[in-house]
């Protein structure tokens, strides 16, 4: 490769160049968004998965986090075949992609130095439940993935101390969304009665 370290060095130029430009934009772009600053406080999440997940959340409906879940393919299956019985693994099924960072933000929220960061204690519990390191992270991926999809379905700031609450149940979102909609509807037409 020496050879042709002379003819490459101003494509690898041009690229760094390239790429800092494209850091800009996504510097620019996190300042102007604020879904995408709000997901880049959790700790791990950066500004390239901050913004592809808040693209990701706002383009389409989740109505409940494990549909994000299995959109992205970190929902678990039980697989069994006549050897094997009940082996519990990843689905596969969603974006590679997405599936890649949020693994990456996993890894990255455990180097953070951060002492009462939640995710660093789920992984420790799923590594004492016998998880490899690999299982631990994919679950502390998909706990990202909900955190992520519940600041951004609710509109609320990241907090630490909720991070290991439960989910409300489909049906429960589901009344909650109802009861939400037969608010506005009142609210609606008590204005327009008013206006009257």
């Amino acid at each position: 490769m020496p050879y042709a370290a002379a003819h490459l060095a101003a494509a690898i130029t041009a690229l760094h160049g390239e790429q800092q430009a494209i850091d800009r934009a996504l510097a620019a772009l996190t300042r102007e968004q604020e879904a995408v600053a709000r997901l880049q406080t959790i700790p791990g999440v950066g500004p390239v998965t901050a913004v592809t997940m808040a693209v990701c959340l706002t383009s389409k409906e989740f109505g409940h986090p494990d549909q994000f879940i299995a959109y992205v393919g970190l929902d678990v299956r039980v697989r069994e075949s006549g050897q094997q019985r009940g082996k519990r693994t990843l689905s596969h099924q969603g974006d590679a992609e997405l599936r890649r960072l949020w693994y990456l933000c996993a890894q990255a929220n455990l180097r953070s130095r951060d002492p009462e960061n939640p995710f660093k204690v789920q992984y420790a519990r799923e590594r004492a439940k016998g998880l490899t390191s690999t299982g631990a992270l994919c679950a502390v991926a998909r706990k990202l993935a909900r955190t992520c999809w519940s600041l951004t379905k609710h509109d609320t700031v990241y907090e630490a101390t909720r991070v290991q609450q439960q989910p409300a149940s489909r049906s429960e979102t589901a009344a909650t969304d109802r009861m939400t909609n037969e608010t506005h509807e009142l609210h609606e037409s008590h204005e327009t009665k008013r206006n009257e």
